[in-house]
């Protein structure tokens, strides 16, 4: 599903999908435990990467959505986007003209409907479980307003060259 950045318009198309037989909408009520929000702009190859790394998430991938803000990429995104569209929750939206990344993030994080909210760059990937370990943490005290966490920079073949341990 590939939505344009324009809100009014992005009701109007949803609630077109959701009809009954007499023509009035409906609600699904589903319960999305957390979003994703992953900017990206013309790096189809690492955006493949990011992906396939929420593919190895430890909840179930209904419980979670990816909201992909492309900022005007003339590469193959949308064509990776595609082929993730059976495999996560996705929702699509691509700037008509070029915003710059805090504008792709406030993008994302609109149209996110998730309790928790994560920030995923396209040049970045989630390790395994890692959804389902900062979810258990803030569920488990609910005075937590933000969480960071440990992160490894690794080079080209894999190999870690900078860890950073969060106290």
């Amino acid at each position: 599903l590939v939505l344009q950045d324009r809100p009014a318009n992005q009701e109007k198309f949803a609630q077109s999908l959701f009809r009954t037989s007499s023509s009035q909408p409906f609600k699904i009520a589903v319960m999305i435990l957390a979003s994703i929000v992953l900017r990206t702009r013309n790096r189809a190859a690492m955006l493949t990467s990011a992906l396939n790394s929420l593919l190895v998430q430890h909840i179930p991938r209904d419980s979670f959505e990816v909201v992909i803000v492309d900022d005007c990429s003339s590469d193959e995104t949308g064509e990776v986007v595609k082929r993730f569209l059976p495999l996560l929750r996705i929702k699509y939206i691509r700037h008509a003209e070029r915003r710059g990344v805090s504008s792709a993030l406030e993008t994302g994080i609109r149209n996110a409907a998730g309790k928790y909210l994560f920030v995923l760059d396209d040049d970045d990937c989630f390790a395994p479980g890692m959804l389902k370990n900062c979810i258990e943490r803030m569920e488990a005290d609910e005075r937590l307003a933000l969480l960071h966490v440990d992160w490894t920079v690794r080079d080209y073949t894999g190999r870690p060259t900078v860890v950073r341990r969060v106290r």
